[in-house]
């Protein structure tokens, strides 16, 4: 992704733009959760796994330029609980393949959106978000940000 965004600065000098590390973005995070049937099992949301996308739109080509995913499932855990042995994700010992607890909120677009832009702003600065109107994701990339990002919301979301 960092050639993709290398490349969006080189179409932005070539198109003329004074500042050829602007890009307008829209992202969106989507969960391994079941649509029907998920309710009574638990108070939370029912996924384990989230993964945020961003890509620009600067062109036609809607290329995606940062990704997060967050993931509460770890084989090796489950398998030394399920032999009686206390174990918390992320980073126990032996391969852990959370990179968050079982007991966070996987639904937290804000931190996704956060931790993509951050990735996005090693190469280019973040003009203008595009999100879901129904979501504060948006306020995760302003947390990203050195600079203003004027923000869109997807009302068709």
């Amino acid at each position: 992704m960092h050639d993709i965004r290398e490349k969006i600065k080189q179409d932005n000098r070539l198109c003329g733009l004074k500042d050829g590390t602007k890009v307008n973005v829209e992202g969106d995070t989507c969960y391994n959760n079941p649509l029907f049937n998920s309710g009574g099992h638990t108070p939370f949301q029912g996924g384990t796994i989230a993964v945020t996308t961003m890509c620009e739109n600067n062109t036609r080509s809607k290329r995606i330029i940062g990704v997060h995913v967050a993931n509460k499932l770890c084989m090796d855990a489950s398998r030394l609980r399920n032999q009686g042995i206390a174990v918390d994700c992320p980073n126990h010992d032996g391969k852990c393949t959370a990179n968050m607890s079982e007991t966070d909120v996987i639904g937290n677009e804000e931190k996704w959106n956060e931790q993509v832009a951050r990735k996005i702003n090693t190469d280019l600065n973040i003009a203008s978000f595009t999100g879901d109107g129904d979501s504060k994701g948006h306020s995760g990339v302003d947390k990203a940000q050195v600079q203003q990002t004027v923000h869109f919301k997807d009302l068709r979301h």
